[in-house]
């Protein structure tokens, strides 16, 4: 749709007189073309000023869609490409590369500042370094921006993009890294798994019914320990560690992270890892979640146009939730991802529905894609 044909019918279903339109029209071209224009799902033709008009006319009144115009207008929480590239070089260059220094510095017997200095201070880093591996736990890792961010200091053969990998992978791995360090017996010394955003860690780590944990841990764990049986030997060193990075977190999600993974260890021993670590890039704000008492409005407007059809009954049971009115685990987060939008955000942001039993049609303003780990 043209751009200004389209602003004309935006002002037409906002109820807008020509001063407002103006002042609004500014802001939305500037916003469309820097930010919410970048996000995956849209196309030529269909980009945010079209979805935000259908989106706008779910709503039966123009009251509704005031409300609803304003929270995007001041709440919606974006992460652009920009953003996300910063969030992924802050991983290598903050967290991965002063703890691989701090590691051949101890090696060498010397202070941290002075590892650049010492005759063998590069090649030490570089044979520490080549002993971590990379790995995804879901597409949004961006393990090919980490290469990149890298410069060249990582190999292809230590970055791999899933966790789920059979045990001819880990013996490739580890058959490359022996290769690289002309050492037969050499091993990795850590693991890190990426992601770009935990909302509420569940899906990282959960035992909900006090019996059996699960979750992405829970699966890389289980194929570390196949691997090992039928390789006959393990890929890692006796005293490894896990590395869990998430470019973005909540202060819920951190918290959930640190003590399921203090429960798990004093409850699996020996069958669970030996050193765990949690870090983060960015940490939202408390103030980022939405509440009925700061929204009262929009929080509204989650209850009036919710279709209860909109997820399997599985993720409800996951996260020990009803519906999800206010996202996975009832986060009620404003957040969008350039590449996606995350299911722990308010569904009325993202969720698409036919509408049926008398519940109403949702149309999103950035439609969700489900993803796999």
């Amino acid at each position: 749709m043209n751009e200004t044909l389209c602003l004309r019918t935006l002002a037409e279903v906002m109820a807008w007189d020509n001063d407002h339109a103006r002042r609004e029209y500014q802001w939305l071209r500037l916003i469309s073309r820097f930010k919410y224009d970048g996000y995956r799902d849209f196309v030529a033709g269909v980009r945010f000023l079209e979805c935000l008009i259908t989106w706008l006319m779910q709503f039966h009144t123009t009251g509704e869609r005031q409300v609803a115009y304003s929270f995007i207008r001041n709440r919606l929480v974006y992460v652009g490409a920009a953003e996300m590239t910063k969030l992924v070089e802050l991983c290598y260059f903050e967290t991965v590369k002063p703890r691989i220094a701090a590691d051949a510095a101890a090696l060498l017997d010397i202070p941290v500042y002075r590892l650049w200095a010492h005759p063998s201070g590069r090649k030490t880093y570089q044979d520490c370094l080549r002993r971590v591996l990379f790995m995804g736990l879901s597409e949004g890792a961006r393990t090919d921006m980490l290469r990149y961010a890298a410069g060249g200091d990582l190999t292809n053969e230590q970055v791999v993009g899933f966790t789920q990998i059979d045990p001819e992978k880990w013996q490739d791995l580890l058959g490359d890294l022996r290769e690289d360090l002309k050492h037969p017996k050499a091993q990795f010394r850590y693991l890190f798994v990426l992601d770009d955003f935990t909302a509420s860690g569940t899906s990282l780590l959960r035992n909900p019914d006090g019996l059996k944990w699960k979750g992405k841990l829970v699966r890389l764990w289980n194929s570390l320990e196949h691997a090992t049986s039928e390789i006959d030997e393990s890929p890692l060193v006796d005293n490894w560690t896990l590395c869990a990075h998430h470019y973005i977190t909540t202060p819920k999600a951190k918290q959930a992270a640190i003590n399921r993974n203090q429960e798990a260890t004093k409850e699996l021993g020996k069958n669970w890892y030996p050193n765990m670590e949690f870090t983060f890039g960015f940490e939202l704000d408390e103030t980022t979640e939405v509440k009925k008492d700061t929204d009262p409005d929009f929080w509204q407007l989650t209850d009036d146009y919710y279709d209860p059809s909109i997820e399997p009954r599985k993720h409800l049971d996951e996260c020990g939730i009803d519906d999800l009115r206010r996202g996975y685990a009832a986060c009620a987060l404003p957040v969008i991802l350039e590449h996606n939008t995350p299911n722990n955000s308010l569904s009325l942001l993202w969720a698409e529905s036919q509408g049926s039993d008398g519940y109403p049609k949702m149309r999103p303003l950035f439609r969700r894609h489900q993803r796999h780990s």
